[in-house]
């Protein structure tokens, strides 16, 4: 049987030539009739790892009649990010996502090719310092969300600086989105839903229905229907507000009747994509929030 040969794709199409060297042949003890035929081309990667800090001048006009200065502008990829370039900045998500390296070997790196830069500073900017990563994380999730015929979610435990955390794992054929939360409950898994959206609350007919399920006690259902405002949209403290009023619940029965409104808020809301279809496991946090649930 005649063996199948690899087919590699070349690599040199793909490799962006940063500068040239000449590499003149010395020609004593060459024969004399020697005559130039051309050159041989030797293509050899390398990565130069040094330092580019800047000191930036900036003009500082100063008006006496105003009691004002005016200092000339930095560049914009500079302007209003600290003391710290593009470089670093760019540099610190690749060595932590793709490198999988610590914040404490990343730390090494940077001290090691002369970065004076501190383990606060690295912490602070991978957990902070990405607005634009964040913001694209949810307009990625949105528009997974929206997408797909059905969500995918399920939790794991997770320690967060000593203390026990969930990890909250939504995904779609077309998508996958990690959150942690420091609880798990049915709110909890609402907030992650919709991406954190502020929570607002909704008293009307889906509530109620949502009450009957969980079983209140016609007490509380009197107590709620006298008190709580009706067809309201409240945000939360507006809502806190109103469940402080009614001094008759329990805790249980309190909330219970912030997951109802929460959800029924949530099922008529057009500000973030409405999921259906949700699988999930049999933990009672994932009942109740969608249309269907599909059990995994």
């Amino acid at each position: 049987m005649e063996k199948k040969q690899c087919q590699r794709e070349p690599k040199l199409p793909k490799i962006n030539i940063d500068r040239e060297v000449f590499c003149p042949l010395d020609k004593a003890g060459l024969p004399d009739d020697q005559v130039f035929k051309n050159y041989e081309d030797v293509v050899v990667q390398d990565l130069i790892i040094i330092t580019n800090n800047v000191k930036y001048r900036r003009e500082v006009y100063y008006s006496p009649s105003q009691h004002k200065s005016f200092p000339g502008e930095l560049p914009a990829d500079v302007r209003g990010k600290g003391e710290y370039g593009p470089g670093i900045r760019a540099l610190i998500p690749v060595l932590k996502a793709e490198g999988t390296m610590s914040e404490k070997w990343i730390l090494g790196f940077f001290q090691n090719v002369g970065i004076e830069v501190s383990a606060t500073h690295i912490s602070q900017q991978w957990t902070g310092g990405y607005d634009l990563f964040h913001q694209e994380k949810s307009d990625l999730y949105r528009g997974g969300i929206t997408a797909s015929d059905y969500v995918q979610i399920d939790d794991t435990r997770a320690r967060v600086n000593g203390t026990n955390q969930y990890c909250q794992i939504v995904c779609s054929p077309l998508f996958t989105a990690y959150f942690t939360t420091p609880k798990k409950d049915r709110l909890t898994v609402l907030s992650v839903l919709t991406d954190f959206m502020p929570p607002h609350y909704l008293y009307n007919e889906p509530a109620k229905r949502l009450l009957d399920t969980f079983k209140l006690a016609d007490k509380a259902r009197v107590a709620i229907d006298a008190q709580l405002p009706a067809e309201i949209v409240m945000n939360e403290s507006e809502f806190n507000a109103q469940l402080t009023r009614i001094d008759t619940l329990g805790s249980r029965q309190s909330v219970h009747l912030t997951e109802a409104c929460a959800i029924a808020f949530y099922q008529q809301q057009t500000d973030f994509p409405i999921i259906e279809r949700l699988l999930a496991d049999d933990a009672p946090q994932f009942k109740l929030l969608t249309l269907f649930l599909c059990l995994c």
